[in-house]
C-alpha cells in the first residue's frame, strides 16, 4: 500500500461522521437501479451495523434488499450525483434501517461517489415529540376541520372542530376512511368501489392526499367543493385543503386540514352578481368608477375604467399620476383647476369633459364627474368618488353639427355675394338702358317742341293734337324710365315698417 493510500485510509477512518464510497450500476438505457459498496470506516458500522467484511464488494440491493420499497428514493438519488457531479446534502429516514440520516454526498470521478453521514435519529425523535405535543395543541384549538391519516388513508385522530362537524363522536370516526368518517357522499357512494381513497370521486382531493403521501409535497389552501350529508340534510360545502406529511413514530402518516369556506363563496357569489349587475348598469350607460384615498394617493380604478378605454384591468397603476399622464395636454391644466378647487373646499364636486388616451393611441372624449366623500374634522378632503363618462359619440356629434353649420353659413356668403353680383349686374343694365332710352326721347320732346313753336301757324288742329300726343308720350316714357330706376334699387334698401289703413 502506497504512502498516500495510507494517509487517505487513515484520514477516512479518522473521521466522526460515517463514510462509504460507492460505484454506481445502470442498466442497458443508463438509468441507475444498485451501487457497490468499495470502502466505508468504523464509524459507518457503528451507525449502521453493518460490518465491512460482509458488504465490500456487494450491491446494495443485497445488503438492504428493502431499499427499493423505502419512501426516499436512494439509488435515484444517488445516482443523479454520480453522474451529473453535483454535491447534494439531505435529511432522510432509512426505512431499512430505521434510522434518520444527515447525507452529504458528492463524486469524485464518473459513476463513484462518497456519503457521509450523521445519525440524527435523536434529535429527530425530540423533534417529533415536540411536534406531537404541537399538534395535539392545535387540534384542540384550531377553528378548522383537522385529522391524521396514515398511509392507508385511515383517520387515527381529529380535532373537536372536525367532530362538530361531522355530528359524530371522535370515537365514531376513528379507524374510517376520512371521507366515510367526515359523511362525504362521495366516500359514502363509493362510486368507483375501490374504498381506498379519501374522496374517491373527488379527484383534487384525492390526488392531493396521495400526492402527499407519496412525495411529502406539502399543499396550502386548494379550494374545492365537496357534497356532504350533515345532520341528515345533503349539503354542498367548501373547503380550503391543506396536507402536510409527518412522521410520526417513525410512521409515515398526513395531516389533513380544512377550512370551511361555504359562507364565505356564497358571500362572494352574492357580491359578484352585485357587482355583475353594476358592470352591466355601467356598461349601459357607458360609464367607469374610480375611488381616490387623497391620504395614499392610491386609485381604484373598476373593470369598466379600463375596458372602456381598451386597456385591460389593472393594466396602468391605480394613482393619480397615471390618469392624468392619460389626459391630453390641452385639457389637463382646467381638469387639474376643477379637481383642485374641490380639494380646497371651494366646491365639493365637478363636472368636467377632457380627452383621455385610448391604449391605440387615439383620444376619446370623457365627461369626468367627482365628488368629496369624507373629510376629517379640520376639513381636509380624505376620499373622492367619481365616474368616467365616454361621450366621443356625442362629441362627434357636436363637432359634425357645427361642421354643418359651418357649411351652411359658408354656403349663405356665397350665395349672397352672388345675388349682389347679379343685382349690381341689373343695376348696371338698368343705368345702361335709361341711358340709350333717354336719348331718343329727348329728340322726340325737342322735335315736337320746336315744331309746335316754330310751325304752329303752318299745322292744322289734327296736325297740333299728333304733335301734342307725341310729346305727352314721351313725356310718359320718360317717367316709366325714372320708376324702372327706382324699382331696380328697391331690392337694395331696407324694410322700413309704417302703419297703414
Amino acid at each position: 500500500m502506497t504512502p498516500e493510500k495510507d494517509s487517505y485510509c487513515f484520514l477516512i477512518e479518522s473521521l466522526p461522521d460515517a463514510f462509504a464510497y460507492h460505484q454506481i450500476v445502470l442498466d442497458d438505457h443508463g438509468t441507475p437501479v444498485d451501487y457497490v459498496f468499495l470502502e466505508i470506516n468504523r464509524a459507518f458500522e457503528a451507525m449502521t451495523g453493518l460490518r465491512r467484511k460482509e458488504i465490500i464488494g456487494k450491491k446494495v440491493t443485497e445488503v438492504l434488499p428493502d431499499i427499493k420499497k423505502a419512501e426516499f428514493g436512494w439509488i435515484g438519488t444517488y445516482g443523479k450525483v454520480a453522474l451529473s457531479d453535483k454535491p447534494t446534502c439531505f435529511e432522510s429516514f432509512s426505512e431499512p434501517l430505521g434510522l434518520w440520516y444527515d447525507v452529504n454526498t458528492y463524486s469524485d470521478k464518473p459513476d463513484h461517489f462518497a456519503v457521509a453521514f450523521r445519525d440524527i435519529s435523536k434529535n429527530k425523535k425530540t423533534e417529533q415529540a415536540l411536534r406531537e405535543t404541537e399538534l395535539a395543541a392545535i387540534y384542540e384549538n384550531a377553528p378548522l376541520i383537522m385529522m391524521l391519516a396514515d398511509k392507508d388513508q385511515m383517520v387515527r385522530k381529529i380535532n373537536g372542530y372536525c367532530s362538530l362537524f361531522a355530528g359524530k363522536k371522535a370515537e365514531e370516526m376513528i379507524g374510517l376512511h376520512g371521507g366515510e368518517a367526515l359523511g362525504c357522499l362521495y366516500a359514502l357512494e363509493d362510486p368507483e368501489g375501490c374504498g381506498t381513497g379519501l374522496y374517491c370521486k373527488d379527484c383534487t382531493v384525492r390526488k392531493t392526499v396521495l400526492d402527499t403521501l407519496e412525495t411529502g409535497r406539502s399543499y396550502n389552501q386548494v379550494e374545492t367543493s365537496l357534497p356532504f350529508m350533515i345532520k341528515g340534510k345533503e349539503e354542498t360545502a367548501y373547503i380550503h385543503l391543506s396536507t402536510t406529511r409527518l412522521f410520526l413514530k417513525e410512521e409515515q402518516q398526513v395531516l389533513v386540514s380544512m377550512q370551511n369556506i361555504t359562507e364565505l363563496k356564497k358571500t362572494e357569489q352574492a357580491l359578484c352578481e352585485s357587482e355583475e349587475r353594476l358592470d352591466l348598469a355601467m356598461a349601459v350607460k357607458n360609464e367607469g368608477l374610480w375611488d381616490w384615498n387623497l391620504l395614499t394617493d392610491e386609485t381604484y380604478f373598476d373593470k369598466r375604467y379600463y375596458t372602456m378605454a381598451g386597456y385591460q384591468p389593472n393594466e396602468f397603476s391605480n394613482s393619480f399620476n397615471s390618469w392624468a399622464e392619460r389626459v391630453h395636454e390641452d385639457d389637463l391644466p382646467i381638469a387639474q383647476q376643477a379637481i383642485d378647487a374641490c380639494l380646497k373646499g371651494n366646491s365639493d364636486q365637478f363636472n368636467i369633459e377632457f380627452r383621455f388616451k385610448k391604449k391605440d393611441g387615439q383620444w376619446m372624449w370623457i365627461n369626468g364627474k367627482g365628488k368629496i366623500y369624507e373629510r376629517d374634522e379640520s376639513g381636509f378632503p380624505l376620499r373622492m368618488i367619481g365616474t368616467h363618462t365616454d361621450i366621443t359619440d356625442r362629441k362627434q356629434a357636436e363637432a359634425e353639427i357645427r361642421r354643418l353649420n359651418e357649411e351652411l353659413e359658408q354656403r349663405v356668403k356665397e350665395r349672397t355675394i352672388q345675388l349682389e353680383a347679379v343685382n349690381n349686374e341689373l343695376e348696371a343694365f338698368a343705368y345702361s338702358v335709361s341711358h340709350d332710352l333717354r336719348a331718343p326721347l329727348r329728340a322726340l320732346q325737342g322735335f315736337s317742341a320746336n315744331l309746335i313753336s316754330n310751325y304752329d301757324d303752318h299745322l292744322d288742329d289734327q296736325g297740333r293734337h299728333y304733335l301734342d300726343r307725341i310729346h305727352k308720350a314721351a313725356l310718359y316714357m320718360s317717367e316709366l324710365i325714372d320708376d324702372l330706376l327706382k324699382l331696380s334699387r328697391v331690392t337694395r334698401a331696407g324694410i322700413k315698417k309704417q302703419q297703414v289703413d
